[in-house]
């Protein structure tokens, strides 16, 4: 469920391009209708319109749920690149994190959030932009400083991530 914003086309036939199309199915009488899997004791009551409100914010909790996932993991490579001496390898490691971060940005501005987004969403994105600047500098070999310009990208991540949650609720493995 994590990784669904950023894993389209969607279910095993890949026909359902956007996450908001995927929620919207659920409401459909593909999945409602007799001898459908939703037909069961309690049917699934949500609109099958990928524009209805509810599937919209269904669509942002899932994007969001991803986005901090992508700060996870982006958070986690970068300083594991922090930490090894060969410059090669930070540079191959960094290019991993800005593939993250280039999802959780790719996420929090399409679907649900292309048109309406809250102004702490905006926020995440401006700060996920300043990080991807600086791993963009570390990949093209322009940065000086490697491991400090990495540290201000992970600050960067970490207050896109406050922008998105409270950073005291999160569990301990999304607290890097």
């Amino acid at each position: 469920m994590i990784e669904a914003a950023d894993t389209p086309p969607f279910f095993h036939h890949h026909l359902v391009a956007t996450l908001e199309e995927a929620v919207a199915f659920y409401g459909s009488a593909a999945f409602n209708g007799p001898g459908s899997i939703g037909a069961g004791p309690v049917p699934v009551s949500i609109s099958s319109n990928p524009n209805d409100p509810e599937v919209q914010a269904i669509s942002a909790f899932l994007r969001l749920l991803n986005a901090v996932e992508n700060i996870r993991s982006t958070v986690s490579i970068a300083q594991t690149a922090q930490q090894t001496n060969s410059v090669s390898k930070k540079r191959d490691l960094i290019r991993l994190a800005l593939a993250d971060n280039n999802d959780a940005i790719e996420v929090l501005t399409s679907g649900a959030y292309a048109t309406n987004r809250s102004a702490n969403v905006n926020l995440a994105i401006v700060k996920l932009q300043e990080s991807k600047a600086r791993l963009e500098e570390i990949v093209r070999g322009s940065a000086s400083g490697i491991d400090q310009v990495i540290g201000v990208a992970i600050l960067a991540q970490r207050e896109a991530r406050a922008a998105l949650v409270d950073p005291n609720t999160l569990p301990v493995s999304f607290k890097n």
